[in-house]
């Protein structure tokens, strides 16, 4: 570890020294504080501390990224490249780098922040967005960043950081941003990338957030793992090699609908943690993470023969595991990711008060995180060691609800589906784990509306005529809201229709709506003027309305005459819709069926 820490304080000397020179001039006294070697190791030491993480793999230490990393890829014009720099990542300022729930995301940019510290061409600052207070600015988050370097952090400071091209940000987990702050930060990541043209910011995201959609950042989805990245991933989680032999002999035998599930890091290492304590492979998604719990909870215990981890708490397993899936759902609801001491005190409470179980708070909160370590503890604030957790145990606590509460939760998203984007892995593993409700209450009649509203048959599908899926577009409207263009929040825009199921499919086929931000997002300054006087030289008309102001969808796409590619692509979608439709309905009909022959 002191050779490495000698090799990234030589790495770091020149940026900082080039960093210097750029700024002795006008800034020489207040760069002093670190170009001396003692103040150059503190900072490389700082930014090295990016490597080390905790996982699920390794849930009681943090140990390094590169000890275990498996190369990434990125979907680059349709070919699978794997990203070892940012030098490899398309050339743009600003990037989003786009992944599913244990697709790998904050691993890829904590690895990326390590390789350009060792490229001696930058100094990387990294920040993880759900560490940046409610109060804060990112560039106030920067400050303390300089304040650990040991430079006064003032404003013409920053500036002159941002304008020297020696900086590059690394900022994680962007969709962890509670709904609230998400216009603000965006304002400034747009500002920040407008003003400053020589400072290169990489953000990661899950799909569909609200920074995707800003015309100053282009998005780079990485790739699903494939068969063949299997034995290699597997190679570096697990060393016995008769262990990883029958993991893959195990995963030959298995259905294919497993095999698929097989996509992400996260899947593969929850694989391997249930394979080593149970010696089997689980048959579904949803199996994999309850497996996950009680695999954590009793590993300990259960690999040292005669002896049982003492407990703070004395409620069972059973109670233990229905107040975690309560605590789950209220720290889904907030919409937080991390929680200080208090708040998730208060959750806990919270949720043994719904699950009636009498339980101190406190013992409860210490056996999850010493006991399962599904929560970290860090100084005075507490964050799940994947949200994925969070939001199965979210749909476990759903799926053993009433169906007064459950049909609840589903109004609320069929009222606005747009809502659910937020919710979208929740309702993917309720569609698993609790389909028939489902199916009933949320998806089966957001397609009846939209066949309703085009008065199709609901049991003879034709593909949507040219006219009927000109009439969707015509009757869907992409627009903004009136407070957010009088607060001038920029990146904020929504999908209104005349039913909610069109909306629904529109949402759904990520083309149009990519399309549609993409537009929209050509109309410079989002104010109501500007935006009118952009539309009406394209001889497009705006809607003006009480609540904000609109365009249809099709009018929007005549912009660039695309007007018959978005339609092609609604007629595909609505052929793959109904193809869903039809498995829906006829998933339904069997469990109907079991239904009616259980009598008396």
């Amino acid at each position: 570890m002191v050779a490495e820490s000698t090799v990234l304080m030589k790495c770091l000397e020149q940026p900082i020294n080039d960093l210097y020179e750029i700024g002795k001039d006008k800034f020489s006294e207040q760069l002093a504080p670190i170009m001396g070697a003692r103040a150059i190791r503190k900072i490389a030491k700082h930014i090295d501390d990016v490597r080390k993480v905790k996982t699920i793999w390794q849930i009681d230490r943090e140990v390094l990224l590169t000890d275990f990393y498996y190369p990434s890829k990125i979907i680059i014009n349709q070919n699978k490249v794997i990203i070892s720099a940012v030098n490899k990542l398309p050339d743009y300022e600003g990037i989003i780098i786009e992944g599913t729930a244990g697709q790998g995301k904050s691993i890829l940019l904590r690895f990326l922040t390590y390789q350009e510290l060792r490229s001696k061409k930058r100094i990387p600052i990294f920040i993880q967005f759900r560490h940046i207070e409610s109060n804060e600015t990112i560039s106030d988050h920067i400050r303390k960043e300089l304040d650990v370097w040991g430079i006064s952090p003032t404003d013409s400071i920053l500036d002159f950081l941002f304008e020297s091209g020696k900086i590059i940000l690394f900022l994680d987990g962007f969709d962890e941003i509670s709904g609230s702050r998400v216009g603000r930060l965006i304002r400034e990541l747009e500002r920040l990338r407008i003003r400053y043209k020589k400072t290169t910011i990489i953000i990661t995201s899950r799909p569909n957030s609200e920074i995707g959609k800003s015309a100053h950042f282009r998005i780079n989805k990485l790739a699903e793992l494939e068969e063949e990245d299997l034995p290699l991933i597997l190679k570096k989680l697990v060393d016995d090699n008769a262990i990883r032999k029958n993991i893959i002999n195990s995963l030959k035998e298995s259905s294919q609908s497993l095999k698929e599930l097989l996509k992400t890091p996260l899947i593969v290492t929850i694989l391997v943690i249930t394979y080593k304590q149970t010696q089997s492979i689980p048959d579904s998604y949803s199996d994999f993470y309850e497996n996950l719990f009680y695999t954590l909870f009793l590993r300990h215990d259960s690999s040292k023969p005669g002896f049982t981890r003492e407990r703070s708490t004395d409620i069972s397993l059973k109670n233990f595991f229905d107040v975690f899936n309560a605590l789950c759902f209220e720290c889904k609801k907030t919409e937080n990711v991390n929680f200080s001491f208090s708040e998730f005190h208060d959750l806990c409470e919270t949720a043994l008060k719904i699950m009636n179980v009498n339980c101190d708070s406190d013992n409860y909160i210490k056996d999850l995180t010493k006991i399962t370590c599904l929560v970290i503890e860090e100084g005075n604030e507490y964050f799940f060691i994947h949200n994925s957790v969070m939001e199965y145990h979210c749909a476990c606590f759903l799926k053993n609800r009433n169906n007064d509460a459950v049909e609840k939760f589903y109004a609320y998203f069929r009222k606005d589906p747009y809502l659910a984007i937020n919710w979208s892995l929740v309702l993917n593993f309720l569609k698993n784990i609790d389909s028939y409700r489902y199916l009933t209450q949320f998806e089966i009649p957001l397609y009846e509306n939209a066949l309703d509203f085009l008065g199709k048959n609901k049991n003879e599908w034709n593909r949507l005529t040219y006219d009927e899926a000109k009439s969707m577009l015509m009757n869907s409207e992409f627009g903004k809201r009136k407070e957010d263009y009088d607060n001038n929040i920029d990146s904020s825009f929504f999908l209104k229709t005349a039913t909610d199921g069109c909306k629904f499919i529109i949402f759904e086929h990520d083309p149009i709506t990519r399309l549609s931000f993409k537009l929209f997002n050509q109309m410079k300054g989002f104010n109501i003027d500007s935006a009118k006087e952009y539309l009406e030289s394209n001889k497009v008309m705006v809607l003006e309305k009480s609540e904000g102001f609109f365009i249809s969808l099709y009018d929007l796409f005549s912009i660039d005459n695309l007007q018959d590619e978005a339609i092609e692509m609604l007629q595909d979608a609505m052929d793959e819709i109904m193809s869903r439709y039809i498995k829906d309905i006829e998933l339904v009909k069997k469990e109907d069926e079991i239904k009616d022959t259980i009598t008396f």
